[in-house]
């Protein structure tokens, strides 16, 4: 398609659409006062003023705009405009009032024009100070050559002459004004259709969430009624893991709009901990093996040998953009297809590790038109993608802020109806020798989280758990799922009702797991009540959050108010277990 001057203006750093139409504009009104500013010294110049004036007026501008241009190009945008502006009112027009005329010339239009560019630029004080310098400077001028006239050296006697250097005058404000206004309305203009194309993408994103959402409530409430009315236990069973594999499913889309909200507020956060490189690529193969068996597709693994086995980095972060890529392969991949998962050594350099890893495979491929649009927030390939595969249109869209932050870049290489892979590289240190308990702590705690849990493997009928949760169900699925390890519970259903219990009997309990929103008095301040307890098993015993929020701000005020750890709801059986072994030790089962 053809560019538009505005077009091949706005791909230049100065004018590009990521910054604030404020700063736009700004830059805007500068490069059109330089070129006016130079446009009047040259006409002053064929109209007679002294060559050393002339050199002095050249040598300024030129000096102000290389600051100017300077100090944009690392980012201090604010401080080039000033500068700019600094070096034209106060330094030409004081030169312009004495070798120009004085007055009796162009010089009242440049002063007005001064004025609108700094209202343009600046508010509220930053535009009192700049205008009160002008001013004063202006009245400086004026005072200086009514003592002493003939400090205005050069006069324009010729009435055409003045004539002229007003008209030109008028010529550059009035080209200088329209170019603003201009920009401004191709701005607006391009901003408007922006703004319609983003809102029909968000509503094309909403419509796709409506049904990613509702297919997995539709199975949940259909698969519970179908559970209800049958006394097949076969089928019973047969309902419940459909409503299990519905419920994952549905906890998948939530994470994921969870995760594009901090990716948008710039909140995604990261862990720094030793983990097994080839465990995370192995579990997650086999996370998703199921589903690729469903379809009869082969799963193959090539890791390379001088991968370090040990890294350091969020092995979570890195397993979820792995499961993003591997979850769209086995979805856009026919039933019988392959699909290889390829990690390759890319040398170490400045005490990191750069890993390649690449997930292939032969399904339908994807056009160079639609590769444009796979890694933008809230798209898909095609309209049609989520209605014939599902899906939130998110994965790549996070995955890719995930690379990005562990240093590396994605890419995909596909050609249509013969396949896709996906690559992406990441930067990671190795992690230092002798990991010891925190490792294994690790390890314990992921590997729980991939895999289904024996609780009655499990003996804690030694110990006694408090169980602080206002929302009754809630308190029923704890202890159901706990039961099978012979743990005794008692329940507390506000942090009041916790801190009453507690104090009465500081050393019944061994270990509390906290609700965070409860009535009466919530989760942090019953915790800042127990730690503040005349006991000290009361101030060291371990307490675990529980709650729904999981942003790490949410963690580290949990921790900050006494907590030992911070789990996430729905309660995971495997981590809940996890805590329990961390800080108590079982009997043999």
């Amino acid at each position: 398609m053809r560019q538009t001057l505005f077009d091949k203006i706005t791909a230049n750093r100065l004018f590009s659409d990521k910054l604030p139409l404020e700063t736009r504009i700004a830059n805007l009104a500068c490069i059109s006062g330089i070129f006016g500013a130079l446009v009047a010294i040259l006409i002053k110049a064929a109209q007679g003023i002294p060559s050393g004036a002339i050199v002095f007026l050249l040598v300024s501008l030129a000096a102000s705009t290389g600051l100017y241009a300077a100090l944009t190009r690392t980012g201090h945008n604010k401080a080039g405009i000033i500068v700019l502006l600094v070096g034209v009112t106060d330094i030409l027009i004081p030169y312009t009032f004495f070798y120009g005329g004085g007055f009796s010339s162009a010089l009242p239009i440049y002063l007005v024009l001064a004025v609108v560019l700094q209202s343009l630029l600046f508010r509220g004080t930053d535009f009192l100070i700049m205008a009160g310098i002008n001013l004063t400077i202006i009245v400086c001028c004026i005072l200086y050559a009514g003592f002493h006239p003939e400090a205005i050296v050069f006069v324009i006697e010729d009435r055409r002459l003045l004539v002229v250097d007003i008209l030109q005058g008028l010529l550059i404000c009035s080209l200088f004004i329209s170019g603003i206004f201009r920009f401004q309305l191709w701005t607006y203009n391009n901003e408007r259709v922006k703004a319609e194309e983003a809102s029909r993408v968000k509503g094309q994103f909403l419509a796709n969430m409506s049904h990613e959402i509702r297919t997995p409530l539709s199975a949940i409430i259909g698969m519970t009624t179908i559970a209800e009315q049958t006394d097949d236990p076969a089928r019973k069973d047969y309902s419940l893991m459909q409503i299990k594999n519905a419920s994952h499913h549905l906890m998948g889309v939530v994470n994921d709009i969870l995760d594009m909200s901090k990716i948008e507020e710039d909140k995604l956060e990261f862990d720094n901990i030793p983990f097994c490189f080839p465990e995370i690529i192995k579990r997650t193969a086999d996370l998703f093996g199921f589903r690729a068996g469903e379809k009869r597709q082969t799963i193959t693994i090539d890791l390379a040998p001088e991968i370090p086995g040990r890294l350091l980095g969020d092995d979570q972060r890195l397993a979820q953009v792995v499961g993003n890529l591997l979850s769209n392969a086995i979805k856009f991949t026919p039933e019988g297809g392959r699909i290889g998962i390829r990690a390759a050594w890319g040398g170490e350099e400045g005490g990191l590790c750069a890993i390649e890893v690449s997930i292939s495979d032969n399904g339908i491929g994807i056009t160079p038109e639609q590769q444009e649009r796979l890694f933008v927030a809230f798209q898909q390939a095609e309209s049609g993608t989520s209605r014939q595969y599902g899906g939130t249109g998110l994965g790549l869209t996070i995955s890719k802020r995930i690379v990005e932050m562990m240093g590396g870049r994605i890419w995909v290489e596909s050609e249509y109806g013969k396949g896709s892979t996906f690559s992406f590289v990441v930067k990671l240190a190795r992690a230092p020798e002798g990991g010891g308990a925190a490792d294994a702590a690790a390890g314990a705690g992921a590997g729980a989280a991939g895999a289904a849990v024996d609780a009655a493997s499990y003996d804690f009928s030694a110990y006694r758990l408090l169980i602080a949760e206002d929302v009754e169900i809630n308190r029923e699925i704890l202890i159901t799922l706990l039961e099978p390890t012979g743990i005794r519970m008692d329940c507390a259903e506000n942090g009041a009702e916790a801190v009453e219990m507690l104090a009465a009997a500081p050393r019944k309990y061994d270990i509390i797991f906290m609700d965070i929103q409860m009535p009466v008095m919530d989760g942090y301040e019953a915790t800042r009540r127990i730690r503040a307890l005349d006991d000290e098993k009361a101030r060291s015993i371990p307490i675990v959050a529980v709650s729904a929020n999981i942003f790490k701000e949410d963690i580290e005020k949990s921790l900050a108010a006494g907590m030992n750890a911070h789990t996430g709801k729905p309660i995971d059986i495997g981590e809940a277990i996890g805590y329990i072994m961390e800080f108590l030790e079982p009997q043999p089962s």
